[in-house]
């Protein structure tokens, strides 16, 4: 059906770890699994997450005669409501991509240029932040202006066609890249750092905050969460927008 249970095997094997490997299935206490439950924050999407989780464990551990009770709350608490995208405006969007914005964060592991590509990329083909630092020389074909996007968040590799415009800032990046001297084999990096190494998410979540910052794009409606990267997915369908050239 197409599940892995990577999340699963890693949440039965956190639990088995804080029951002690050597426990009976039967013989752990309700209160231990309430104490699992709750970690050390908030009741979340995460605690629903191990709550079903555990729940299958003794579905299966009933059905076997393995435990004669099941200790698991008898209510499910209420969850918090979802989260929700930031869709930023026109004039947040053009601020963002702006070309002289990046110039401005002084961020140093990061080149402006390599930020702006990336940000462009994202709004304009909607990838997520991983993907697009995933993606090697031999992925971005600007001859036929496709993306491949490979082991994706579904274990499945898809095709990416990027309009033109898009195309030619990808082209545009490439050229830079290879004129700073970069490695320009096919398993090479596409986004690369200063010094040549695969671009990481943390690096550019961190520029990105910085630029956020910089250019004033913030939310005031009390969510958890300031405008995020992959909150450009919601605008996917690159376009020129005034004052915002590409190269």
């Amino acid at each position: 059906m197409g599940e892995d249970f990577e999340s699963a095997e890693s949440l039965l094997k956190t639990f088995c770890r804080r029951m002690g490997v050597d426990i009976d299935v039967g013989e752990i206490r309700a209160e231990r699994v309430e104490a699992f439950l709750a970690g050390t924050g908030p009741v979340n999407h995460y605690w629903r997450r191990k709550y079903d989780t555990l729940r299958g464990l003794y579905r299966y551990a009933t059905s076997r005669g393995l435990v004669d009770h099941v200790p698991l709350p008898a209510t499910v608490p209420k969850m918090p409501e979802r989260f929700v995208p930031y869709i930023y405006n026109l004039d947040e969007l053009q601020r963002l991509i702006n070309p002289t914005a990046p110039d401005r964060i002084g961020f140093r592991k990061l080149q402006p240029h390599t930020l702006r590509a990336v940000l462009l990329l994202l709004y304009g083909a909607g990838l997520r932040i991983g993907e697009a630092v995933a993606l090697t020389l031999e992925d971005v074909d600007l001859s036929t202006a496709v993306i491949t996007i490979r082991d994706t968040k579904f274990h499945k590799t898809r095709l990416v066609p990027i309009g033109l415009q898009l195309n030619q800032a990808m082209a545009h990046y490439a050229a830079q890249r290879k004129e700073a001297g970069h490695s320009q084999m096919a398993d090479a990096p596409f986004f690369v750092v200063r010094r040549g190494a695969r671009l990481s998410v943390k690096i550019m979540e961190q520029a990105f905050t910085r630029l956020r910052t910089c250019v004033g794009v913030s939310r005031a409606d009390g969510a958890r969460y300031q405008p995020r990267l992959h909150d450009l997915r919601q605008h996917a369908g690159f376009r020129i927008m005034p004052g915002c050239r590409v190269a």
